[in-house]
């Protein structure tokens, strides 16, 4: 299970479209890490922005036994200004390196190192990383544009991206190879777009989605001609992409933390390149950064 890591905003926000749970208790936090780390899962991925999410993980003797993965605080929530950067950025790291170094800190917002403060907080970065703080740094990117402007002026080690059955665009233009012949690690989230891809009734999906209807309306077909469930054919693609080194989870409750463990190990058996013509290129549909928008124009 070391390719799966587990996304933790549902423990300190209430997040997804999806999500009718809202904010993980501490208990439920405790069992989740709990099976994780009984079936071999062995990496958690946090940010300063997820409420009181890195709190929460700070709290955990269970975390223990888990890599850390974080992300920076947006520049613009601090005014700009690199020295409150660097504050919470040691807050992060005082919280989460458990006496040990942090697997890896992301740039939470692309733009924070593409502005005119990058070389600085690239650098900040870097001395963190010397000082064995921080094993490896990052970005979190939201498309292949923003990926392109990155690695042409930073040698980042590890990079988080979006990608799902429906949005195949950064394997369809060669990038996820791309990052792989560059030794650059890639960590997937948006897995199940938010829940969408295991909704069991697409007719509930909100007013502003509709046009997911026939992209869903064929991704469940497709697993039913392949007899396996919607949650083992989104978790298969991404098993099949040799070039993602984890794929992100995010659960609200241990139960469904097994069904994904359960379904990735029966994704194992399905044939090669069953979904890759499921992809849809459609995106203010495929990135949730858009879908306020689309629900404001109705």
């Amino acid at each position: 299970m070391n390719r799966l890591a587990l996304g933790t905003v549902q423990f300190g926000l209430s997040y997804g479209v999806t999500n009718t749970e809202g904010q993980v208790s501490e208990v439920s936090v405790q069992e989740i890490l709990q099976e994780a780390s009984q079936h071999g899962i062995d990496m958690l991925d946090t940010a300063a922005a997820y409420g009181e999410s890195e709190v929460v993980l700070s709290k955990q003797i269970a975390t223990n036994q888990f890599e850390l993965v974080s992300k920076t605080r947006p520049l613009s929530s601090m005014k700009g200004k690199l020295d409150q950067v660097e504050k919470a950025l040691n807050q992060s790291l005082d919280r989460l390196a458990l006496h040990r170094p942090l697997y890896g800190m992301l740039i939470h917002h692309a733009d924070d190192l593409l502005g005119p403060q990058g070389d600085d907080i690239w650098k900040l970065l870097q001395e963190k990383k010397q000082q064995g703080r921080i094993c490896k740094i990052g970005v979190s990117v939201y498309s292949a544009q923003e990926l392109d402007l990155i690695c042409q002026r930073y040698a980042i080690d590890l990079v988080q991206l979006p990608h799902n059955v429906l949005d195949q665009r950064l394997r369809i233009s060669g990038h996820l190879q791309t990052l792989q012949d560059n030794c650059i690690e890639i960590h997937v989230r948006s897995a199940f777009l938010q829940g969408l891809l295991l909704l069991q009734d697409i007719a509930a999906l909100p007013v502003h989605l509709q046009e997911l209807k026939p992209a869903l309306a064929r991704f469940q077909q497709r697993a039913g001609e392949l007899g396996c469930s919607t949650l083992a054919l989104a978790l298969g693609y991404l098993r099949q992409q040799t070039a993602i080194d984890r794929v992100l989870v995010g659960v609200v409750n241990p139960q469904q933390l097994t069904e994904i463990i359960v379904a990735w190990t029966e994704a194992a058996s399905l044939p090669l390149h069953c979904a890759d013509d499921l992809a849809i290129d459609t995106e203010h549909l495929l990135n949730p950064a858009k879908w306020s928008l689309l629900k404001v124009s109705q």
